[in-house]
C-alpha cells in the first residue's frame, strides 16, 4: 500500500508546487490543472444536509436573503495523491481522494460582490469530513443582533479612516469580509487594511453588525 502512495506521489511531481512546512515535517502539495475540474455534480442529499445547517444557525429568513448556493464551483473533485502527506488525522489528507465540495456565498444585500466562500467538504460516499466542518455560521437564532449586516464595506472603511488607519494613499484602503472568532463567538467581520508598506500592513477588524473595531494591529507578509 506505502508503495502505491509513493508511485503516485511520483507520477504527479511537477514543476507547480506548493510547499507546506509543519512542526514535524516540510510537506509539497503539487498542483495540477485536474484540482480544478470537477468530475460530477453534488448530490442533492449533501446540499439540503448544508442547507438545513445554515438554516439551524442562521435562520430561514437569513439563508434566503444572504446564502447563495455555488453550483460552478461546487462538485465532486478527484483528489491529489499529494496530500497522503498529512497525518490521517488531518482532514487534508482526505482531499487526497475524490471528495465533494460545498461552497455557499455569503453576500450583502444588494452588494452580491461583497461576499465570502463558505466550504463544507465530504467524502465520496457522503460523509462529512468532520475535522473541516466550519464552525464560523453566526449564531442568528439566539441574538438576532449577530445578524443585523448593517456595516458594507464602505462604512467600515469610513470608520478605519475616522480612527485613524495609516495610509500613503487613502483611496487604496481595502476591506475583505472574513469570518473570525472573537470572544469564543463567530462572527462575520471587515478586516480593513491599509498600504502603508506591502511587507507590513496596518489592518482593522470591524464588527459586521456594530461597527465596533474589535481588534487593530499589523500582520507581516514575508516574500
Amino acid at each position: 500500500m506505502i508503495l502505491d502512495e509513493l508511485e503516485q506521489l511520483l507520477k504527479y511531481l511537477l514543476i507547480l508546487c506548493c510547499v507546506i512546512t509543519t512542526q514535524a515535517q516540510t510537506i509539497t502539495i503539487v498542483v495540477r490543472d485536474a484540482d480544478y475540474i470537477k468530475i460530477a455534480e453534488v448530490p442533492e442529499t449533501i446540499r439540503l444536509e448544508v442547507d438545513s445547517l445554515i438554516k439551524s444557525r442562521c435562520g430561514i429568513d437569513i439563508y434566503q436573503n444572504y446564502f447563495s448556493f455555488d453550483s460552478l464551483r461546487s462538485g465532486l473533485y478527484p483528489g491529489n495523491p499529494t496530500y497522503l502527506q498529512f497525518d490521517k488525522n488531518d482532514y487534508q489528507y482526505y482531499l487526497a481522494f475524490p471528495y465533494y465540495k460545498v461552497q455557499y456565498f455569503f453576500s450583502i444585500s444588494n452588494k452580491p460582490w461583497e461576499r465570502i466562500e463558505l466550504i463544507w467538504n465530504y467524502d465520496s460516499l457522503g460523509n462529512l469530513i468532520k475535522d473541516h466542518h466550519p464552525d464560523w455560521l453566526p449564531d442568528c437564532i439566539s441574538d438576532s443582533l449577530n445578524c443585523t449586516f448593517e456595516i458594507d464595506s464602505l462604512k467600515a472603511i469610513s470608520i478605519a479612516k475616522l480612527i485613524g488607519i495609516p495610509s500613503s494613499d487613502p483611496e487604496c484602503i481595502k476591506a475583505m469580509l472574513i469570518t473570525e472568532r472573537i470572544d469564543g463567538l463567530v462572527r462575520f467581520v471587515w478586516i480593513v487594511t491599509s498600504d502603508i508598506d506591502e511587507t507590513n500592513t496596518d489592518y482593522f477588524l470591524i464588527d459586521i453588525n456594530s461597527g465596533e473595531v474589535l481588534r487593530k494591529g499589523k500582520y507581516t507578509i514575508s516574500f
